[in-house]
């Protein structure tokens, strides 16, 4: 995510031109640009508190004031001495302007230096809630940055960990906004007060939260998160229609994300680890995190499977489908595991020719009954394990119903070329009808079935039944359902 940086060229209502400057102001303003802390010092011990005052609050022509014109130039010693000898006369507008401009620019050791600040530690409380309650509802807006954004919420949007680490140590979090279509009074009022900065400030906490950095410090199951984000998401892009491409880049942001970190997976085992996670919601992600802290849980029986691929469930690759995350489903560590489960059992699949590769899935299930013996005497063995893997079954069961569709084929023509239909019996009605008075009668059936052989206005029989006997065609379909439905 680029990082935002502040526009100090727009001028605001409150700007001045060079001249309007005065010759004290101008040049305390070029010795802070420039960094030069001796004329800083001199100018503020010389004058007097009036004048000082109105040194330290002084606006140059981009309006910026002198705390900003130090951060923005990341002149840390500057602003450190403006915080130790002249805290009491800045303001706390200017503060909040300096904190978010150093979060923007990435300024970390300036950023901590400014949260150290006594108008900081005394305001901390209303400071934390700017861009949420106190500045909402102000129709005037003088800062550089948006009225809903924290500086939390700045420092995730331009993914800066160090920052972001430091407000959370603090105690500070990112709000996740209500749903669109709540209609409690917070967000009543909201809507009501300005519909678009209510609809905007949705955007911004998401954006937020949907920050690889943020996720990653405030998550213990990542990918679980973005997964969860990504599918809300991508759900407010079908409700707030106006903002449909902001929504879908914060959804393409989080699939990048959970892709990013199947990057980071070094070997097999922790590929096997993120794939056989079983937690889909955060409560069991939670609960399994307990559960292996104290020594007995779900996601400790992965990380003991090793390379055992026929024991892994891949959980969290069926959830993945489920969310429609193809960049992590795609993504070659995930591909090559799955490749190694499928080829698991026949190591050197890839490397036979292809008419080996077309001749032994018969085979295989030529010897069916051999191997399926052995199987299940010693499921165990090298044999068993090697047709218990899934590239074994699925060669024999596609083998299996390409002869059971032959048998049935097979079957048709030899019921259609050997059958005798029966013919019309014009009289099938009253044979019927004698049949039903004498249910004595042992070939009551045979009346029904001749009713049926009606014919047409053509003279053609509408229906025909054909009766063969039982066949060896027959057997052998029966034999395969019979197994069919052992094995299910």
């Amino acid at each position: 995510m680029n990082r935002r940086r502040a526009s100090s060229a727009v001028l605001s209502a409150y700007s001045r031109t060079l001249q309007e400057i005065p010759e004290d102001e101008l040049k305390f303003i070029k010795a802070t640009e420039l960094g030069d802390l001796g004329t800083v010092r001199m100018l503020l011990e010389k004058a007097d508190e009036t004048l000082a005052a109105r040194l330290i609050n002084c606006i140059d022509a981009r309006d910026r004031t002198i705390s900003e014109i130090a951060t923005e130039n990341e002149h840390l010693d500057i602003v450190e001495y403006l915080i130790d000898n002249w805290s009491r006369m800045v303001s706390y507008e200017s503060v909040h302007e300096c904190i978010m401009l150093a979060i923007s620019k990435g300024y970390t050791r300036i950023t901590i230096a400014l949260l150290n600040h006594p108008v900081y530690q005394r305001n901390r409380g209303t400071l934390n809630r700017l861009g949420t309650i106190t500045n909402y509802y102000q129709r005037v807006n003088n800062s550089k940055f948006d009225q809903d954004v924290t500086p939390l919420m700045l420092a995730a949007h331009c993914n800066e960990v160090d920052i972001i680490r430091i407000f959370l140590e603090r105690g500070e979090t990112v709000k996740k906004p209500h749903m669109s279509s709540c209609e409690c009074n917070y967000c009543k009022n909201r809507r009501k007060f300005d519909p678009l900065k209510h609809s905007k400030s949705a955007i911004y906490a998401y954006r937020a939260l949907a920050s690889p950095a943020y996720i990653s410090l405030t998550s213990n199951d990542p990918i679980l998160t973005a997964f969860l984000l990504s599918e809300e998401l991508r759900k407010l892009s079908q409700s707030e229609k106006e903002f449909k491409n902001e929504y879908r880049e914060l959804v393409h942001q989080c699939k990048k994300y959970t892709s990013d970190l199947m990057d980071m997976c070094q070997n097999s085992k922790e590929v096997s680890l993120i794939l056989n996670k079983t937690a889909t919601t955060q409560e069991e992600s939670l609960s399994d995190l307990r559960s292996v802290l104290v020594g007995h849980g779900g996601d400790e029986r992965s990380a003991t499977q090793g390379d055992d691929y026929q024991g892994s469930t891949l959980e969290r690759l069926k959830l993945a489908l489920l969310y429609n995350q193809k960049q992590f489903v795609a993504h070659p560590h995930c591909q090559h595991h799955l490749a190694t489960i499928w080829y698991d059992s026949f190591p050197g699949w890839r490397r036979l020719a292809a008419p080996i590769k077309i001749l032994l899935p018969p085979l295989m299930y030529v010897t069916c009954p051999v191997w399926g013996v052995i199987y299940w005497i010693t499921p165990e063995s090298k044999v068993g394990r090697i047709f218990s893997g899934p590239l074994a079954k699925f060669a024999t069961h596609t083998i299996a119903y390409l002869c059971f569709l032959v048998t049935l084929f097979l079957q048709a023509v030899f019921a259609e070329t050997g059958s005798k239909p029966f013919i019309a019996n014009p009289n099938a009605g009253d044979s019927l009808q004698n049949h039903l008075q004498n249910p004595d009668e042992k070939n009551a059936c045979a009346a029904v079935l001749d009713l049926c052989d009606l014919p047409d206005e053509h003279g053609k029989n509408q229906f025909k039944f054909r009766m063969t006997g039982i066949n060896s065609i027959d057997v052998v379909i029966i034999i395969f359902l019979a197994g069919k439905i052992l094995l299910s």
